[in-house]
């Protein structure tokens, strides 16, 4: 591959014209809910624990940020002090919010093989590979779309704030779902720690780089505008100018 831009994020598409439409400035954002439903038909690639954390029960009723508790009375009542149970949190902002996922082409995903004429010359590294694999076993060829986190920033950044909405982006963090101890010093003091919710994934994910543009209700502002912007399959589709710097590439198994 031949990157001709820095911080250079990849999304792959099983069809050339989904790639055409996307470089063009037409893509699609979905719920995370839908991310979770993925597991179901592929467990390789969706995660039940998309936005979701845990914590033992017992601190969950000393917590400050009451939306934290919102829903799970009953689990609560039934754990009683038993410190093995851990309880799913969600925080609404995160429930309703949009995402693109992208894969952040760095150390990891790619092996670099130098430069020419200013090119950053790379392939993929071993890790991405087995990946990219299993996240193609369905069809022998895609089609990929590189393109500069900067542009996707200042696309997603203006449609967000001509509509009130918050925007994100971040490289997703590897680990296990529980909260640490400093996570819950945070929410006893009102911080509801959106980025440890939305940018998280469990270890098992790893080898996927995955790099994350989201659009969310502005903290504190569950009003359910993001919702009815959706289309009935859970999508937000945004239109914007074309990229100006992208990379396309194309592979056959």
């Amino acid at each position: 591959m031949q990157i001709e831009f820095e911080k250079p994020r990849l999304r792959f598409f099983d069809k050339a014209e989904y790639a055409e439409q996307f470089a063009s400035g037409r893509f699609l954002l979905s719920t995370i809910k839908r991310y979770r439903q993925m597991e179901e038909d592929d467990p390789d690639i969706g995660d039940s624990y998309e936005g979701i954390r845990t914590l033992p029960a017992q601190l969950l009723p000393n917590l400050s940020h009451e939306s934290l508790a919102e829903g799970y009375a009953e689990e609560i009542m039934h754990s009683g002090s038993n410190p093995t149970i851990d309880i799913p949190i969600r925080i609404p902002e995160v429930e309703e919010s949009v995402l693109l996922c992208s894969t952040a082409l760095s150390v990891g995903a790619l092996e670099s093989a130098g430069t020419d004429r200013g090119r950053y010359l790379a392939q993929f590294g071993n890790q991405y590979l087995e990946f990219l694999n299993r996240h193609t076993h369905d069809f022998t060829e895609g089609y990929g779309v590189i393109f500069p986190e900067e542009e996707m920033n200042e696309k997603l950044g203006e449609f967000a704030a001509s509509n009130d909405l918050a925007f994100l982006s971040r490289i997703v963090e590897y680990g296990e779902p529980r909260l640490s101890n400093q996570d819950i010093a945070d929410m006893r003091n009102g911080c509801p720690a959106i980025y440890k919710f939305l940018f998280h994934k469990r270890k098992t994910y790893m080898d996927q780089f995955e790099f994350r543009f989201a659009l969310l209700p502005q903290p504190g502002e569950i009003d359910g505008r993001l919702s009815n912007m959706l289309d009935d399959r859970g999508f937000l589709t945004i239109e914007s100018e074309p990229f100006k710097k992208i990379e396309l590439i194309y592979f056959q198994e």
